[in-house]
């Protein structure tokens, strides 16, 4: 006679997914660059808080621009980003300006700041291509820190006392606005070493016509305007053959026959 044992009852498996290692790559790699991003956003504002006790303000996307969360965690998170930084009567050291290059600055504005000492990091932002200087001190040593910013183009010094700064040493710079009395035939006369200049705007300089007549031989230079110089008009005439196609003078004071 036959025993028949009775068959075990079959084995109930809990459901749980299935994950290749691949796809556990994958993930965690996406984890990582969300929590990088994270990291990066937290880091910037927190810096531009710091920057903004010390005097620095920064040009943040409008409410306008201000991304959905959904769309943050798409394409990243941008709203502390930003390409240009002011600074008002700042409070800053060498090394706060170097820890700028957490930022994708273009444009630098300092304005009744002391520069001594910040250039030479200003210089290594790699982005930046226009400074603005005004109200300030401005020492020949510290000018030439900018030679290290290659991508520099549009430098504006309005009411900046200068230590007989050269501006040929910035061969790289295509637009020029000089305002305030330390501009003079001495610091003109540095320009023609600048052959990339195509855009010259003096305002209130203390120029003379012979001072100016040297601009006329600048080869790049199309753009020039004057205002409120002591020029009487007798450099004109040294533009007629030159590459200057926009000549603009107001308030000359026009010498008394």
């Amino acid at each position: 006679m036959t025993n028949h044992q009775p068959s075990p009852p079959p084995i109930r498996r809990r459901w749980l997914p299935q994950f290749s290692i691949r796809l556990l790559l994958i993930i965690t790699a996406l984890v990582g660059i969300v929590l990088a991003a994270r990291q990066r956003t937290e880091s910037q504002r927190w810096a531009m808080l710091e920057y903004q006790r010390k005097g620095v303000k920064f040009e943040t996307a409008s409410a306008s621009d201000r991304q959905s969360y959904f769309n943050r965690l798409l394409y990243g998170d941008h709203r502390y980003d930003t390409t240009s930084a002011y600074f008002f009567e700042a409070k800053v050291t060498p090394r706060d300006v170097e820890l700028l290059r957490q930022f994708d600055l273009d444009v630098v504005t300092i304005t009744a700041t002391p520069t001594r000492g910040l250039l030479a990091p200003l210089a290594k932002l790699p982005r930046l291509h226009m400074l603005s200087i005004a109200d300030t001190q401005l020492a020949a040593a510290d000018f030439r820190e900018l030679q290290a910013c290659a991508g520099l183009r549009i430098l504006i010094l309005r009411n900046v006392e200068l230590d007989s700064i050269d501006l040929g040493a910035l061969p790289q710079l295509e637009t020029l606005m000089l305002t305030g009395n330390e501009i003079n035939d001495e610091l003109l006369h540095s320009m023609a070493r600048l052959p990339n200049l195509e855009s010259l705007y003096l305002r209130e300089a203390q120029v003379t016509d012979v001072g100016v007549a040297q601009l006329a031989e600048l080869q790049s230079l199309n753009k020039l305007e004057i205002e409120s110089t002591p020029i009487t008009g007798d450099c004109l005439q040294s533009f007629a053959n030159s590459n200057v196609r926009e000549l603009s003078i107001r308030d000359m004071k026009l010498m008394a026959a």
